[in-house]
């Protein structure tokens, strides 16, 4: 009785591969063409697979640096103090864009700092979101430049963008007071718990 070998390995495979040719081979052009859209309907499968199972981390590292991004106080008060500021929303849009502002005046010497940031611009100074700078540096952006005509003293970094087509700028500013159209805030994102106190519309 003769003594059969197992075949495993890197040999195994050559050989299942090397079969698998020959039959395509073996039914001609039709067979060829078949054994083609039949690997690339299994590529494009397998693709869309790893696509919907990367989705949800997707959105989940873009909610994350939203919320590290974020500035607002949810309508409650606070009294100045060294590590306060005052804030003022702006949006404003060129053509399809939208661009997000928000005017910065701290009240004291440690003001939170936007992420992406090293300091809180001065009075004047302007930071923008690398996408905004791009924008502002091409020939359509002349038609924006007025808008902006502030010192550009820092580019937001990676940490304080949502994503790379994120338009946004910080402008320092002295002409603040807390009230409709501004807010007073103690931190930025998940920096730290801020010391909200209830203003009394909140309970009535």
């Amino acid at each position: 009785m003769t003594e059969r070998r197992i075949v495993t390995g890197w040999r195994r495979w050559a050989i299942d591969l090397t079969t698998g040719f020959r039959f395509a081979l073996s039914g001609g052009r039709s067979g060829v063409v078949r054994t083609l859209l039949t690997t690339m309907g299994v590529g494009l499968a397998v693709a869309l697979l790893l696509m919907a199972a990367s989705l949800p981390t997707v959105f989940e590292k873009r909610d994350e640096r939203a919320a590290n991004v974020s500035i607002m106080n949810y309508g409650m008060e606070l009294s100045a103090a060294d590590d306060t500021m005052v804030v003022n929303d702006v949006w404003t849009d060129f053509g399809s864009i939208d661009i997000r502002g928000f005017r910065l005046q701290p009240d004291g010497s440690t003001p939170p700092v936007p992420p992406g940031l090293t300091e809180v611009p001065a009075p004047g100074e302007l930071a923008v979101s690398p996408a905004l700078a791009s924008l502002l540096e091409s020939p359509e952006g002349k038609l924006l430049q007025p808008r902006f005509d502030y010192s550009i003293t820092q580019i937001i970094g990676d940490e304080g963008l949502i994503g790379p087509s994120y338009y946004v700028y910080y402008l320092g500013t002295d002409d603040l007071v807390a009230g409709d159209d501004a807010y007073r805030i103690d931190h930025i994102g998940n920096q730290g718990a801020s010391r909200f106190r209830p203003c009394c519309c909140c309970w009535a």
